[in-house]
């Protein structure tokens, strides 16, 4: 079974999926599951033990500028309970992509986060995704990217 959770009033949506439900709801600040083993809660920091692995990918982008470019910094805007790594693919020549390990993260509170990208990534596309360390809890409230346009292929 596949949920999604839509908040509407800031357009944020969330998907649970591999759970052995056929049905979901919220119940005030509770999200409660029920299938044929029984009624369940869903919000514990682990799954049985285990940590629970997130993630999310942005859509595709060449952000607003046509020519091939780097990413210079990555700023991430956000509260985190442990390590996370940043994921950057790129159409150059060979599809590549490139881990990220979001250092320095404080163990509460909301922050600004400023890693590098290596200059061997390049391209004209970008997609990015974020993805937790040992189930680390996280909330993203901004990325930001600094690109630097390259001028190599441009004709003139």
């Amino acid at each position: 079974m596949i949920t999604l959770d839509a908040q509407l009033n800031g357009g944020r949506f969330s998907q649970y999926t591999n759970f052995p439900f056929n049905s979901m709801v919220r119940f005030g600040e509770r999200f409660l599951g029920a299938g044929p083993s029984g009624l369940f809660e869903i919000g514990a920091n682990t799954d049985n033990g285990a940590p629970i692995n997130a993630m999310f990918e942005l859509p595709t982008t060449d952000l607003g500028v046509h020519q091939m470019k780097r990413i210079r910094f990555v700023y991430l805007g956000l509260e985190a309970e442990g390590k996370l790594e940043f994921l950057v693919t790129t159409d150059q020549q060979v599809r590549k992509t490139e881990v990220y390990r979001v250092e320095n993260v404080k163990p509460s509170g909301q922050q600004r986060i400023r890693f590098s990208i290596i200059r061997a990534q390049y391209g004209r596309y970008f997609t990015t995704a974020l993805r937790n360390v040992a189930g680390a809890d996280f909330k993203i409230d901004r990325i930001e990217a600094l690109p630097v346009v390259l001028s190599s292929g441009i004709t003139r």
